[in-house]
């Protein structure tokens, strides 16, 4: 008699057993040197090198971190992307880059060295939410190898033009580390707000979270720890990295923290300094778009649903609009300033910060600065002006501004003087002064912070656009350059740009310590000391040096009553 049990166990093995089998016979159709497994699908890789390194780096472009978010998303955080079948090309470098004024990119390629790192040819659209990853790790041989530091790229841009850079291969081509590079939704699709559920508003920050979730979720499949992430950005990259520092939404997402330029307190992307009324003009937007108000619901439907993305970008310019951070329940449940007072904030990640000397000497110094290409009609009056208006919406607090004036005016000649005069207030009102605070916060708390300046000009800068003024100095983006290797991008020979030896030989420097940072949380080697913590910091040219009392003299100004 047969056992009907016995013949459905063996039936129940056999079919488990076929399909173990087939899993693994698709497989191993996938698996190639180059392919890897995400969660939501495979991706095929390529290889890439830098200068002077015979390490191929793995390079994938393009992998989708999120779902789209145009029409049913537009305005909404991410949401996890569809699984796909097969395997996904993310071989192209040519990913497209996220909605923006096309102007704006133009300029700033045409303007400075990032013509050299950002594609021209890239085309745009609201379906951006994507990674790169560069690990010098070979796909085949993860399960093998000692899991890596993993260092996340947050682009700036005033979180409203750029693209993350797809050429961040050096790296990992000199140094034991992870590189991923994210994109996030820009100015009216990442921070338009309606101060509700159906925009809530900071959905370019949640895109950011979405990818740190993603690295997470993913990146041990590249060779990458992900209880080793360090997070990293400049200008508004570094205000994110900052923002996700005081944000609960943030936590546990990374290990590390190193700002560039930027801080969650920077006047131009904080939401204390921003519209007192976003929504407001999210309705304005709508009224010029054709979408009228009955409540916000249909408003919202509307723009989601029947505006094209060109229709939005063009009526944000018209009305002469930018969309920044606002006060939310998720991201940020209060401003930062006050966050940073609170001490609310991850106090036990290490903080890496640091300022160029001359921030607003030509990328922004020519928005910030009035008649900024008219070096001849600046005089001390004018610059007096210039610092009282901007001392009355910044600084509010400060009782005194008549010291301030004297400290940066005094003796001052019209003409170039008085163009540095005005760049040197504005770098230390929105910079020095900004990054000291959190730098305080975050010691006064207990916690471990690192503090560069850099004021190494470098040759990079020599055949663009001619400057009005050129004080010789670092300007804003310039420290970029060495601690992502550019001095080892492959091309820039054949574009007749060379950089020196010294230059090269400071980037491995600069990346080095990057990747020590990554893997220990000081910039230092292990067994060594040479970078000491903040209050002390280091100042970078061709050499690197340590000093003491940070801009001293001219910021302890921004902190009197």
């Amino acid at each position: 008699k047969v056992n009907t049990h016995d013949v459905i166990s063996v039936s129940s093995a056999v079919g488990g057993w076929l399909l173990c089998a087939l899993y693994s016979f698709i497989n191993s159709i996938y698996l190639t040197e180059l392919n890897v497994k995400t969660l939501y699908g495979w991706v095929e890789g390529t290889t890439r090198r830098a200068l002077e390194s015979n390490r191929d780096v793995y390079s994938f472009f393009g992998i989708p971190y999120a779902r789209s978010p145009d029409y049913t998303f537009r305005f909404r955080p991410p949401v996890d992307p569809w699984v796909w079948e097969g395997v996904k090309d993310t071989t192209n470098q040519n990913v497209p880059f996220c909605s923006q004024d096309p102007v704006l990119l133009k300029n700033l390629r045409q303007d400075t060295w990032f013509s050299y790192v950002i594609d021209a040819n890239n085309t745009m659209k609201e379906d951006c939410l994507t990674v790169n990853v560069f690990s010098p790790t070979k796909p085949s041989k993860v399960q093998q190898t000692k899991k890596l530091p993993v260092l996340v790229w947050i682009h700036g841009g005033g979180l409203s033009f750029t693209a993350t850079t797809n050429k961040l291969w050096m790296l990992p081509a000199f140094e034991d580390v992870v590189v991923v590079t994210i994109q996030y939704r820009l100015g009216v699709f990442g921070f338009l707000t309606l101060e509700d559920n159906w925009a809530p508003g900071n959905t370019g920050l949640l895109d950011q979270v979405k990818a740190l979730e993603w690295v997470r979720d993913n990146i041990q499949a590249f060779g990458g720890d992900p209880e080793k992430v360090t997070i990293f950005g400049q200008s508004s990259g570094g205000f994110s990295v900052s923002a996700h520092m005081l944000s609960p939404r943030s936590r546990g997402l990374f290990h590390r923290a190193f700002a560039m330029s930027g801080v969650a307190i920077l006047p131009y992307n904080d939401p204390e300094f921003s519209k007192k009324n976003p929504a407001a003009d999210a309705l304005k937007l709508a009224e010029k778009l054709g979408c009228e108000f009955w409540d916000n619901a249909h408003t919202s439907t509307c723009l989601r649903n029947h505006v094209t993305t060109s229709e939005m970008l063009a009526a944000t310019k018209s009305l002469q609009m930018r969309f920044g951070t606002n006060i939310d329940v998720d991201f940020f449940p209060d401003f930062p300033r006050h966050r940073l007072t609170a001490n609310a904030f991850n106090k036990s990640i290490p903080l890496m910060l640091g300022v160029v000397s001359g921030e607003m000497d030509f990328i922004l110094g020519e928005k910030m600065i009035p008649n900024y290409n008219k070096v001849s009609s600046h005089t001390p009056k004018s610059a007096e002006s210039l610092i009282r208006n901007d001392l009355a919406k910044y600084h509010p607090q400060l009782k005194n501004p008549d010291r301030i004036v004297r400290e940066y005016l005094t003796n001052i000649k019209p003409g170039i003087d008085t163009v540095k005069a005005e760049s040197d207030y504005l770098t230390d009102s929105w910079y020095t002064s900004k990054l000291v605070t959190v730098a305080n916060a975050h010691k006064g708390a207990g916690g471990t912070v690192y503090m560069y300046e850099f004021t190494k000009q470098p040759s990079l800068n020599q055949g663009l656009k001619p400057r009005p003024v050129d004080f010789k100095r670092a300007d804003h983006c310039d420290d970029m350059i060495f601690f992502q290797g550019i001095p080892f991008l492959p091309g820039l020979k054949e574009r007749g740009l060379t950089f020196t030896q010294g230059e090269k030989d400071l980037s491995r420097k600069l990346m080095n310590l990057l990747a020590n940072f990554a893997r220990n949380g000081s910039p230092n080697s292990i067994g060594s000391v040479s970078w000491p913590q903040y209050p002390e910091y280091v100042l970078i040219n061709d050499t690197m040096s340590v000093h003491s009392g940070f801009r001293e003299q001219k910021v302890k100004l921004f902190f009197e009553n």
